[in-house]
């Protein structure tokens, strides 16, 4: 990383709200880390682990839509299959971008071609601070 990064754009929303970015990994680490540089960003981060409660998760998005849903694909989970399907059934999460991080970028692609309407991107993991910031900034700004 070299040096600070530039704070996201604010929503144009009356109260100038910051960007919210909701995320689901199954590794704790992983949210931590990922909540502190969206922290650093000006980002507004909701972080929770994947743990199979597909439909609570649709519930807690639909309740409060974030901007982006920043979602981990493994192979050995399918979560994240199963929330992109929810989110295309459901009319009030359609609208909900999603990026995509995984160590597999293979599958992470084949889900974001299946699921095209949802994924706006993919993000190899572990990945690049710059290409980070870069990705939040093209899908937040």
């Amino acid at each position: 990383m070299s040096g600070p990064h530039q704070p996201l754009p604010p929503t144009g929303s009356p109260g100038g709200q910051r960007r919210h970015v909701f995320v689901l990994d199954a590794d704790s680490a992983f949210l931590e880390v990922v909540g502190d540089l969206l922290a650093d960003a000006n980002v507004r981060a909701t972080l929770e682990l994947l743990q199979g409660d597909v439909a609570g998760v649709c519930e807690r998005l639909a309740a409060e839509p974030p901007d982006l849903v920043l979602m981990d694909v493994a192979p050995q989970r399918t979560e994240a299959e199963a929330l992109l399907q929810r989110m295309e059934a459901d009319a009030a999460l359609r609208a909900i971008g999603v990026l995509l991080v995984s160590t597999n970028l293979g599958l992470a692609r084949r889900l974001a071609q299946t699921h095209a309407s949802r994924v706006r991107d993919v993000l190899a993991k572990p990945f690049d601070l710059d290409e980070f910031y870069a990705q939040m900034r093209r899908l937040l700004g």
